[in-house]
């Protein structure tokens, strides 16, 4: 979804299967009507106060960010690569 070049993700994902089986689309729930854009989820979180979309939540984000990057290690050593984040590494 996209307006002024900016765009929240769309709700549906597509997913590999294991060989063999077919791939298959998982819909998302929608966007609220009005929100489905960056400046409109923005613009509505100012006027009315409520929390923005988890999606654009600075601590989830990070830490999507941090399952990324250790994704992204384990892909170039061929090892399992801890997520360094202190949600993840506690203990």
């Amino acid at each position: 979804m996209r307006m002024d070049g900016v765009s929240l993700p769309d709700c549906a994902y597509g997913l590999k299967s294991m060989p063999g089986q077919s791939d298959q689309v998982v819909e998302g729930d929608p966007l609220p009507e009005g929100r489905t854009t960056l400046a409109e989820e923005f613009a509505h979180h100012l006027d009315t106060g409520d929390p923005l979309h988890p999606t654009l939540d600075l601590a989830m984000n990070v830490e999507i960010m941090a399952i990324l990057d250790a994704g992204q290690r384990s892909a170039a050593s061929g090892k399992i690569e801890l997520v360094e984040d202190t949600v993840w590494n506690s203990g």
